[in-house]
């Protein structure tokens, strides 16, 4: 089976009679890089065992995690907004739906990151461990659903029929696997926070 089948059997069992097969295979490649390959970077920019980061100052590494995390988000939102403009039907699948949750938390998870990367100059008014935990917690939010829809996607009939089960059961496997290596960091990161912030609020009262 050729890309326009596969292309094809995705406009018929997403009922998007209107979108043409190139938006749809931009879609594909602005939001599965956006989220699977700059976001994870974006993660691991931050890890102290990760390659290419791990001898980079620390506020290097920020801005290493800004730069990905903003070209992510933009591929992201870019390419599901693509695919919404064309649609006739939009949210009525649980891929769909999912994707919408998570170009919200996406936007939310880079409002979030301002106040944190200004968070010594707004201490006075948000407490910097609040902003950094809120700011962790919606990007583990918006990787986690970004997976799921990913995975809702690898669950299509079209994808199926074209790689087979056992492959289309291995590709979510390897995702969710994949996934759950990649919010390792960033868990134990939030996990750090919320018991510094709870001491802290224990201490003071």
């Amino acid at each position: 089976m050729d890309v326009d089948s596969i292309v094809n059997q995705v406009v018929q069992e997403f009922h998007v009679i209107s979108v043409p097969s190139n938006i749809i295979m931009l879609h594909i490649l602005l939001c599965v890089p956006g989220y699977q390959l700059l976001m994870t970077q974006a993660f691991l920019s931050l890890c102290p065992y990760n390659a290419w980061s791990s001898h980079l100052k620390k506020s290097n590494k920020i801005h290493a995690h800004w730069i990905l995390q903003v070209l992510a988000s933009a591929m992201a939102i870019t390419g599901s907004v693509v695919i919404m403009i064309y649609k006739d039907v939009n949210f009525n699948t649980t891929h769909g739906r999912l994707g919408l949750v998570a170009v919200i938390f996406t936007a939310m998870s880079l409002l979030t990151g301002v106040p944190t990367f200004f968070s010594n100059s707004l201490k006075r008014f948000i407490p910097s461990s609040v902003s950094k935990l809120t700011h962790i917690v919606m990007g583990v939010t918006t990787f986690a659903l970004a997976t799921s829809c990913l995975c809702h996607g690898y669950n299509m009939f079209s994808f199926r029929n074209w790689t087979g089960d056992q492959v289309a059961n291995g590709v979510i496997a390897f995702t969710a696997i994949f996934t759950f290596i990649m919010m390792i960091n960033p868990l134990v990161t939030m996990c750090k926070r919320i018991y510094g912030v709870v001491e802290a609020y224990r201490t003071r009262y």
